[in-house]
């Protein structure tokens, strides 16, 4: 795992991992549930963070050294991805869970 990060609008609830594999995930601790998963992409995700509102998920693939400064050297593409949060995927799931 590279990176944590926390739906800043229901920290309490909705988190989002993502790491060297590729994949991001968002989680709601409280039920201990994945609400979504995605499939490896082209290479290690870097960062990753949620906007303000919590509408938005921005993550970037890159190069992360974890596998030494030589595949460094293959050319790894540097992305950004801004994407939209589904209500399905936990941006309104903990206002519901609070009452």
């Amino acid at each position: 795992m590279n990176g944590i990060s926390f739906n800043k609008k229901h920290n309490t609830y909705n988190v989002a991992t993502y790491g060297q594999d590729g994949c991001y995930f968002f989680w709601n601790k409280e039920i201990k549930s994945k609400l979504r998963s995605t499939k490896p992409g082209p290479a290690p995700i870097t960062a990753g963070d949620y906007h303000d509102s919590a509408a938005l998920f921005a993550y970037a693939y890159g190069y992360d050294y974890g596998k030494g400064l030589e595949e460094g050297k293959k050319g790894y593409q540097t992305k950004l991805y801004i994407r939209k949060v589904k209500d399905d995927e936990g941006l309104f799931q903990a206002v519901f869970m609070e009452k």
